[in-house]
């Protein structure tokens, strides 16, 4: 047995302290890492730092910088970067709030900014980023864009839909929508996942829309989904009857756990093929 744990390849996140001395240092594939870090297994794929200095090994592939201070001399090993904490990774530095201007390398991919970042991006997000995410405060322009951008994820104070670029190559966009009525205009989106909404408004959404996932609604009655949706998914947060909502052209509906109103056959399209409830639908 001892001599297999020299040939396994070691694939679940472990800390760097916790394996420093073993003889099959090298196996291991995903590490924790700290600011003083000069060893690495040679088996690293995944090198993950949470930091608040400057202060970074040149092997890191995931940064986790959490301080308000501009980042400088950032590796290109890196390929996932998050400035700051949010709800899903809390802060426990200051968070970040700084110009990001000539301080993201080319090896980034996939960049999260925290809660409380609010800078002007144009010219700043490499074309390498495929992955965008910002934090619950972002409320700049997105006009500038790269077009490498196909998954973007915007915070709960984001209104400025009027400034995205028509060019956009984003598939995958999750956004909040507070009393917002201006009509998106992003031809290449397929997947839209809305967070905290008073409205639909067919019109507004894109005819590209297939697939489209509806959380906390907090209007008065839900009527009607554009007619290029065919995968209806009712989120964690939805907490509304479908008897009078017009799903036309849906083919899959998905309801969370937590849905607890009825669902009658008569309510739904005979377009309807596939149906799942969660676990908990009496």
């Amino acid at each position: 047995m001892d001599t297999l744990k020299y040939k396994f390849i070691y694939k679940q996140k472990v800390k760097i302290y916790d394996i420093i001395g073993l003889p099959y240092f090298d196996n291991f594939e995903c590490v924790d890492v700290l600011t003083s870090t000069t060893k690495c297994p040679k088996a690293a794929k995944y090198v993950h730092l949470y930091t608040l200095v400057q202060k970074f090994p040149p092997f890191v592939t995931h940064l986790f910088y959490d301080h308000d201070r501009y980042v400088r001399n950032i590796p290109q090993s890196v390929t996932h970067l998050i400035l700051g904490g949010d709800s899903t990774r809390p802060a426990q530095g200051r968070g970040f709030n700084k110009s990001i201007k000539n301080c993201i390398p080319l090896s980034v991919t996939n960049l999260v900014f925290g809660c409380i970042f609010n800078q002007p991006i144009c010219g700043s997000i490499p074309h390498s980023v495929t992955h965008l995410k910002f934090g619950k405060h972002f409320n700049k322009s997105v006009r500038d864009l790269p077009l490498s951008v196909t998954h973007l994820i915007l915070g709960q104070n984001f209104n400025k839909f009027d400034t995205f670029s028509p060019t956009t190559n984003i598939i995958y966009l999750q956004m909040h929508c507070y009393y917002c009525h201006h009509e998106l205009k992003i031809p290449s989106v397929k997947y839209l996942e809305i967070l905290h909404f008073d409205f639909i408004i067919e019109k507004n959404i894109p005819q590209s829309v297939t697939h489209l996932t509806l959380h906390n609604y907090v209007g008065s009655m839900l009527k009607s989904i554009p007619k290029s949706v065919t995968h209806l998914t009712f989120g964690n947060d939805f907490d509304r009857s479908i008897k009078y909502l017009n799903i036309s052209s849906v083919t899959h509906i998905y309801f969370a756990d937590n849905y607890k109103h009825p669902i009658k056959r008569k309510w739904l399209p005979d377009s309807v093929i596939v149906i799942k409830v969660g676990e908990n639908f009496l």
